[in-house]
């Protein structure tokens, strides 16, 4: 199980990396000069990161469950 939320949040860490990178590089490139628009584009970034788990399909860990008749053993 310990595995499972590991490779979870080592995935969730990748994507909040990769956003980040090209949120901090986007408004240097497009020459966003306001505060405002900077903060705009920061809040935004941040709203994005927090709600990444929310569109990302979990791995769910293998487990036996007492309902599946295959993973009963003949007793």
């Amino acid at each position: 199980m310990v595995e499972w939320s590991l490779a979870n949040l080592g995935a969730w860490s990748a994507q909040v990396a990769a956003l980040v990178a090209a949120g901090v590089w986007l408004p240097t490139r497009l020459r966003l000069g306001a505060p405002r628009a900077r903060l705009i584009a920061f809040r935004a970034l941040l709203i994005a990161c927090v709600a990444l788990p929310f569109f990302q399909p979990w791995q769910v860990s293998p487990g036996v469950y007492a309902d599946d008749p295959e993973s009963r053993s003949p007793v």
